[in-house]
């Protein structure tokens, strides 16, 4: 859990009754799952069992003992292989084995051993069942024995294949929808079903109810994969898991050890539970507990995030992993690949914001490249288009700073030598670097499949003000970008048009970017992007041709050889500028309503730069917005 969360967890207590009630709820699915998956094994017992006899019987004899009554022959039983000899009140004698009765021919007397002649019948009278021990099972219930003794031995095959099939369809339904509708549907199914599985009343109708009982046990598994633990195997015991990120760390080890013990007194209390028929009884209380661990998690804080840039998208999911007991909703009329953040270099070069301390900058940057760092060094990197990149940034006079605040962030930082510099006759300083480079399309592909991973919701809605979402969402972050300028009515914030090139140029290997920022070659995992242009509050996104002449011309003089570039493509996009970052907290208010907001945009060019280190900074006002919003309430919970 993310220090912060720590930090809530500090202020506002660690274990209470709001804990307490989710505990005992998930603990109480935990039983209910270990008596559901080991019930059928006590349900299916099939007892000692003979043929059943046409009439009233006078004496019964087994080997050398005789009795009145059948129930006392069951205490003698050794195997299979006994038969039981009754003479009935009309006189007739039979021999009752497991599968069929014998009826002697010639009755003289009653005796065990008969050589005479006997007629073989089928069991049509049903047969008679050892109660000593179960009195009653879907074996006997039903006859479940000799010839029909395979359905007995299909029941837990089928709920397993119940389990098997829900487990594909409500995994991948979980992803699509979101785990909390999908936690809603299959608990109420879990209600409906276990219930109706104690008033089957025949075989078929068992089998059916209990493979859909099995299929929405699945709930289970989409729990365990909200925690990151996507097993099959292991998903009935690791419900607890859901609910683990909401204790503090002082008492997680305890509650989720208790928890995973509950599966196992689920299993060893199930033939009590058969034993005394009371699954039926004891199954609503549990799946009731489970239904109200849905609606605790539905009275979760619903945050909405505006905006679908790398700004809100990456804000969206550190609240995720920040606050993960809240509920997140994207909305945006534009998502990717029509958005600015798709038009980005996505190149790590911080640009300074005059009104933003330069630690806090440093930082900002810091966090992202250590972020970006760690997926390039992962499988993910291709998908995320994320990679690392060496080159050049020169410039025609020695610059004021020769060592950037960014210089120990970034790999291997050195001034050229002067046989680098030969490269660029026209400049007389350079740096030389690796940093991060990232195709920005994929990389917000990568960003909304994390967050459906995790259930955030995505919405393409056009929000016209922010006061509208009030009704639907407890707590608003406002990532809108340029769109700020109308949504909130910023009159700080401006739009600096940037107009870039993207063309097919594989042979060029670095990037080479001139001191003041406006031109630059930066060369990605499929293109390569020229620039640029920074036009003060210039609204237009109109391709300029000229422009785009001056560009490619002021580029191929910092590298010749892309005179053979292909397949030039012109982009245009308006970076939201300020002199600082718009990164603080606000409250809107109508009358006695309140609409907690945080807003986090205003990048400008270097957006990219820092998105990762600012989007966390937003996820830690939220929350304290959190916090607010609970207050003295949340306190009497915990």
């Amino acid at each position: 859990m993310a220090p912060s969360s720590e930090r809530l967890f500090d202020s506002l207590g660690h274990f209470g009754r709001f804990q307490a009630c989710v505990y005992f709820a998930s603990v109480f699915q935990a039983m209910s799952c270990g008596i559901h998956y080991l019930a059928s094994v006590f349900m299916a017992v099939t007892p000692n069992f003979v043929c059943g006899f046409p009439g009233n019987v006078s004496s019964i004899l087994f080997h050398n003992s005789s009795a009145s009554s059948i129930q006392d022959i069951w205490t003698l039983w050794t195997s299979a292989d006994n038969y039981i000899v009754v003479q009935l009140e009309n006189g007739e004698i039979w021999e009752l084995d497991q599968c069929s009765r014998s009826k002697r021919k010639v009755s003289l007397d009653l005796a065990y051993e008969y050589k005479g002649n006997k007629s073989v019948f089928s069991c049509s009278d049903g047969f008679l069942y050892d109660d000593t021990k179960w009195k009653n099972t879907v074996v006997t219930q039903w006859d479940l024995v000799c010839d029909r003794e395979w359905l007995a031995k299909l029941i837990q095959p089928t709920f397993m294949l119940g389990v098997l099939i829900g487990a594909v369809i409500f995994g991948d339904i979980a992803d699509r929808l979101g785990r909390q509708r999908v936690i809603w549907f299959t608990s109420a199914g879990q209600f409906v079903f276990g219930i109706a599985v104690a008033f089957t009343f025949d075989y078929y109708s068992f089998v059916v109810v209990r493979f859909l009982l099995a299929m929405d046990f699945n709930i289970l598994i989409i729990l365990a994969n909200m925690a990151g633990k996507f097993s099959i195997g292991v998903a009935f015991g690791l419900i607890y898991l859901y609910t683990a990120e909401l204790y503090p760390t002082i008492v997680r080890s305890l509650a989720v050890g208790s928890g995973s013990m509950m599966c196992r007194v689920g299993s060893v209390v199930a033939p009590f539970c058969v034993y005394l028929r009371s699954v039926w009884i004891f199954m609503p209380l549990v799946h009731f507990s489970l239904l109200c661990l849905c609606i605790l998690e539905m009275a979760a804080p619903r945050v909405a995030v505006v905006g679908a840039g790398v700004i809100g998208l990456s804000t969206a999911l550190c609240i995720v992993e920040t606050c993960p007991s809240s509920s997140v909703t994207v909305l945006s009329d534009q998502f990717s690949p029509n958005t600015t953040s798709d038009v980005a270099a996505g190149m790590l070069i911080p640009h300074t914001y005059p009104g933003t301390p330069i630690h806090v900058q440093k930082q900002w940057f810091k966090e992202t490249f250590t972020y970006l760092f760690a997926i390039s060094n992962s499988a993910e990197a291709s998908e995320a288009g994320i990679h690392l990149v060496s080159g050049w940034q020169v410039f025609k006079s020695t610059p004021k700073e020769e060592l950037p605040f960014w210089s120990d962030v970034v790999l291997g930082f050195r001034p050229m030598s002067e046989a680098e510099l030969q490269k660029f006759p026209q400049h007389r300083f350079g740096q030389a670097f690796t940093t991060l480079k990232c195709d920005c399309p994929p990389y917000l592909l990568w960003l909304e499949k994390r967050l459906k991973a995790t259930g955030v919701q995505m919405y393409n809605r056009k929000v016209a003000d922010l006061w509208e979402l009030h009704s639907e969402y407890d707590i608003v972050v406002n990532c809108t970008g340029i769109g700020a300028h109308q949504l909130v009515g910023d009159k700080k914030l401006f739009p600096v048009r940037g107009q870039v090139l993207q063309v097919h140029a594989p042979w060029v290997k670095h990037f080479i970017r001139d001191g003041d920022g406006l031109t630059y070659i930066y060369p990605g995992i499929n293109r390569v992007t020229l620039g640029g242009t920074r036009e003060k509050k210039s609204w237009s996104l109109l391709p300029d041709p000229g422009t785009t002449k001056d560009i490619f011309d002021r580029c191929c003089s910092l590298e010749a050889s892309l005179q053979k570039a292909q397949d030039v493509k012109v982009k245009v996009g308006l970076r939201p500028s300020r002199q600082c970052v718009r990164l603080q907290r606000e409250v809107l208010s109508q009358g006695e309503l309140k609409l907690p907001v945080v807003h986090n945009y205003g990048h400008g060019a270097g957006g990219f730069s820092v998105h990762r280190g600012t989007a966390k900074e937003a996820a830690h006002l939220v929350g304290e917005c959190i916090a607010a919003l609970r207050g003295s309430s949340l306190r009497a919970k915990l």
